[in-house]
């Protein structure tokens, strides 16, 4: 199972019409969720992408 590292890397930029990425993954506001996260959630979990959602409007979510 893949698992994510937490050390945030920069990716290169995604502009499409319905998603945005510019900043690093994953955003360090969101280090202290995933690491409490990583040491709670089963291990069925690993395999998730290291996106916390802050806030929707709409259809579009925002991370931190």
């Amino acid at each position: 199972m893949a698992t994510y590292c937490l050390e945030p890397t920069d990716v290169p930029p995604v502009e499409t019409e319905h998603r945005r990425i510019c900043t690093k993954l994953p955003v360090p506001e969101s280090l202290a969720i995933l690491e409490r996260l990583a040491a709670a959630e089963p291990a069925s979990m690993l395999g998730q992408p290291p996106v916390v959602w802050d806030h929707a409007e709409g259809f579009s979510v925002y991370d931190a």
